[in-house]
């Protein structure tokens, strides 16, 4: 009974993950958030922030991915080891944007 709760929660905080992330620069807006074009004068730096959020959007997404893999891979009784290696990689995808949006960051720091 446990293993199928977490199961659920898992995969429902995946699918809310990926959610998110779509919403991600609508949310950002309405939460009072300004546009990029307000923000930044330099247009290299607008670029900067506009490639970052899609790291972010993309990072969350794949992160979430994840968690639904791994919770509907228990749910629908798939094969425990190909769900778990699709869920790796969905992580592995996360990470690298994280690592790349630091990249950014350190760059745009430099342009300033």
């Amino acid at each position: 009974m446990a293993d199928a709760t977490t199961a659920w929660i898992t995969a429902a905080g995946g699918a809310l993950m990926i959610v998110l992330a779509v919403l991600m620069p609508r949310l950002r807006l309405r939460l009072g958030g300004r546009p990029w074009d307000e923000t930044f004068r330099d247009p290299r730096l607008r670029r900067i922030a506009r490639i970052q959020e899609r790291l972010a959007q993309g990072s969350l997404g794949a992160m979430g991915a994840g968690f639904l893999v791994s919770g509907a891979g228990v749910l629908l009784r798939l094969p425990p080891v190909p769900a778990q290696l699709v869920a790796s990689i969905c992580y592995g995808l996360a990470l690298a944007g994280l690592v790349a949006q630091v990249a950014l960051i350190i760059r745009s720091r430099r342009i300033e």
